[in-house]
């Protein structure tokens, strides 16, 4: 692998690893080996011992965590080393780790996901790779190797009329002004006028993060629609 080693390429050669390994596979970081050298600052390598009875119990270590430190969300301190209970943020932990985690350890073999969640109230994106221990017998730790995909904190006041979110979504897909003044068939300069009053209203230092900080309210929607079609089907 190269120093410049994609998520893809960092997964493949941890299934390849994992698939030609003589089962069990007692260390999880002699398994991992060097794959920590071709890490980016934007992937992290976990270790949960999964022997407890109860998920709650079940131990966190950092192998290599995340190079970055955000200002929005500060994931080192956050989550520590230690039982699973003692991180501070149980919905997350309930929603988007211990039933895929669970998953993974049911079906013994690796799963990969995007992950869309929330941590304390910050939209987070992140692929991951879940590796259970190769075992005949129960699993006794899962080794999770994840790449961030984005951190962001949703505006309170979120509230877009029709044309300022077509506006939005066509930034996202790359257009410029000019090319989304003519989509919309309006000036150029109606265009960047309204992209100048979301930037004040937003508190948005630059086009890109404005695009940033409004994809977070199109994340909020997605995600409360997905729970409310979750209990839908879980009334059904």
């Amino acid at each position: 692998m190269t120093s410049k080693s994609t998520f893809n390429s960092i997964s493949q050669t941890l299934i390849d690893n994992w698939l030609d390994a003589t089962s069990p596979i007692e260390d999880p970081e002699t398994f991992c080996g060097t794959i920590s050298e071709a890490m980016s600052l934007k992937m992290s390598l976990n270790f949960i011992d999964t022997r407890s009875d109860d998920p709650l119990d079940w131990y966190f270590r950092r192998i290599k965590p995340y190079g970055i430190n955000s200002r929005i969300l500060n994931l080192k301190k956050m989550f520590p080393d230690g039982p699973l209970r003692n991180l501070p943020d149980r919905t997350y932990l309930l929603d988007a780790v211990i039933p895929h985690y669970s998953r993974a350890l049911s079906l013994r073999k690796p799963l990969i996901d995007l992950v869309l969640t929330k941590i304390a109230g910050i939209n987070v994106g992140y692929d991951r790779l879940l590796i259970p221990q190769k075992t005949n017998d129960r699993a006794e730790w899962c080794v999770s190797f994840t790449e961030g995909r984005f951190l962001f904190k949703a505006p309170v006041d979120a509230k877009l009329d029709p044309v300022d979110e077509v506006i939005i979504q066509l930034l996202m897909e790359g257009e410029t002004a000019r090319e989304i003044a003519v989509e919309l068939g309006l000036s150029q300069r109606t265009i960047e006028h309204r992209i100048d009053k979301m930037k004040i209203r937003y508190e948005a230092r630059n086009v890109v993060h404005l695009t940033a900080k409004l994809f977070s309210i199109h994340m909020d929607r997605r995600m409360a629609e997905d729970r409310i079609i979750d209990a839908g089907q879980r009334e059904d």
